[in-house]
């Protein structure tokens, strides 16, 4: 099963919204396409609305084949002088949070197009203090995933929990990572105020996440590979 890894990026101190977005998409995007083992890269821009200082600005994704092959990514002297050493032109290296996960779709949906930017929601997820991994796991796929993914309007839904190896040296920032993509703002907005996502889907979210360290990005998703 491929891997899937997740870097959640803030712009550097210095640097206008439009700069960050215009580095990224110009300079930092060809030279991630240019790395032969990624076989999919998308980046998620969070809207400038949100202010300078944001928590945070964007999301790169890497599809890899294995855990073999993002390990010997991250020490590929290609990637290392390419990609990681550019980010420290555009990103605030110091607060990125690189996460290494795999997918599980909970609904499919139809395929995206390569060229496709469509609006979608990203939440990052923490696990109750009482709850373990595996608790988390079965309650996320059996139980969360059926309801969110029944909300009216969502075209696909994908939960990417974090590998167990990443638990090897301490607690991730994050155990998880969950995507929902609309057709357009609109359908989006449909779904945010349903009854369904008001009243089962955000109240049950509760009882596995602890929700004051969960993070939702609404973000436009631009596919690279």
């Amino acid at each position: 099963m491929s891997i899937h890894l997740v870097f959640l990026y803030r712009c550097r101190d210095g640097i206008a919204h439009d700069e960050f977005v215009r580095h990224w998409a110009e300079v930092h995007a060809p030279l991630v396409r240019a790395m032969p083992s990624i076989r999919g890269y998308v980046r998620d821009i969070v809207s400038p609305g949100v202010g300078p200082r944001a928590a945070w600005h964007g999301a790169e994704e890497l599809w890899v084949d294995d855990e073999e092959a993002a390990d010997a990514l991250m020490r590929d002297p290609r990637f290392l002088g390419g990609p990681l050493a550019d980010e420290s032109l555009f990103v605030d290296t110091e607060a990125i949070v690189r996460l290494r996960t795999r997918d599980h779709a909970v609904v499919a949906g139809e395929a995206i197009a390569e060229a496709a930017s469509l609006p979608k929601r990203m939440t990052f997820l923490k696990r109750k203090p009482d709850m373990s991994r595996a608790e988390l796991l079965s309650y996320w796929r059996d139980v969360h995933g059926p309801l969110a993914g029944s909300v009216p309007g969502v075209r696909r839904y994908v939960q990417s929990p974090v590998v167990a190896s990443e638990f090897s040296d301490g607690e991730p920032r994050f155990d998880g990572m969950a995507q929902v993509w609309l057709n357009d703002s609109q359908a989006l907005q449909e779904a945010l105020a349903s009854p369904l996502f008001r009243e089962q889907v955000k109240s049950d979210a509760a009882n596995f996440v602890e929700t004051e360290l969960t993070v939702t990005l609404a973000v436009q998703e631009c596919r690279e590979i």
